[in-house]
């Protein structure tokens, strides 16, 4: 003799709600971004960007992967320290200096775009200091950086000069 089934046992309403709870939290990780404190999030729609980024903390709504990709930054200050590198003044004077930088990302997408990630913003910065320090440099006298008579010291106007050059093309170049 068979048995015939007769549906659903009516000990068992459980495991349906189990079901239903883990689906919807499946679709709400997969639609559901959030935004912290500090940090900036630029979505793109099969691989272009989708409109502002966002830079307020809180939850956004997003199209699930593949459609919308979410790339996140960290919006803080940033720190940057070149190894030591020799350069010429003018006078054709050798001179080891290191610089040292605080950035972060002002244009998210700018940054998305032409740089990618922090790994490779902290090689381009490094290549932007190196031309600005040895084009800056290159202008002045070694008189001017290392001198007992303080009228004729111009250090400070230097590193001005140096971080205004570097900071302008990197806003320009990368949205740091």
């Amino acid at each position: 003799m068979t048995q015939v089934d007769s549906g659903p046992r009516p000990g068992r309403p459980w495991l349906a709600a189990l079901g239903a709870v883990v689906a919807a939290v499946l679709i709400l990780s997969q639609t559901v971004v959030i935004v912290r404190e500090g940090e900036v999030v630029v979505p793109t729609t099969f691989g272009r960007v989708a409109g502002a980024s966002w830079t307020s903390p809180g939850p956004r709504l997003r199209w699930p992967w593949p459609i919308q990709e979410i790339h996140r930054f960290d919006a803080r200050a940033q720190t940057f320290e070149s190894g030591m590198e020799q350069t010429l003044t003018r006078d054709g004077r050798p001179v080891v200096i290191s610089l040292f930088a605080v950035w972060r990302v002002a244009d998210p997408i700018r940054f998305l775009e032409r740089v990618g990630g922090l790994a490779s913003a902290r090689r381009n910065l490094n290549g932007l200091l190196a031309h600005g320090r040895n084009t800056v440099l290159g202008r002045h006298d070694f008189e001017e950086l290392l001198n007992t008579d303080p009228a004729r010291l111009k250090l400070a106007a230097i590193e001005s000069e140096i971080a205004n050059a570097t900071a302008r093309e990197a806003m320009e170049r990368y949205g740091i």
